[in-house]
This record gives C-alpha cells, sequence and structure tokens, in this order.
C-alpha cells in the first residue's frame, strides 16, 4: 500500500465531514479529488483550495483514487 503522501484520495460527498476531510488533506497527498451531486458545491470546494480537482460523475471520480472515502449520509451510502 502507498503512503498517504503518495496517493490520489477521492471523497465523496463534500459537506461539512467531508470538505473538512478534504481541506485536512489538501497538501499531505500528491492529489484530493471531490464528488458532489451538485457542480456548485464541486466549483466551490475548487475555489476555497479544498480538492485539486472534482467531478460529479461518481465513475470518473474514482477512476485515479488511491484512496476512497465515503462522506454522505449512511442513508445515501446504503
Amino acid at each position: 500500500m502507498k503512503p498517504i503522501s503518495e496517493s490520489t484520495v477521492t471523497i465523496i460527498g463534500l459537506g461539512l465531514m467531508g470538505g473538512s476531510l478534504a481541506g485536512a488533506l489538501h497538501g499531505k497527498c500528491r492529489g484530493v479529488v471531490g464528488v458532489a451531486r451538485r457542480e456548485e458545491t464541486v466549483n466551490q470546494a475548487v475555489s476555497h483550495g479544498l480538492i485539486d480537482a472534482g467531478t460529479t460523475d461518481l465513475a470518473a471520480g474514482v477512476r485515479t483514487a488511491d484512496i476512497v472515502v465515503l462522506a454522505t449520509p449512511v442513508r445515501t451510502i446504503v
């Protein structure tokens, strides 16, 4: 397994928990990719410097990920 500093992390869900985790990881790993339902949310996360790249397409978001974090409400995950 790669160390976190060499990994690309995809966070699915950019709400309070996912956005906070993205901000904490930014600069500590190769890249942080965010996936959200709304394009506006992705754009805000990019403009605030929380993620390196973002998308509303789940498949595209996880394509290059070494680590995937599910940060959506439990009912959404199920």
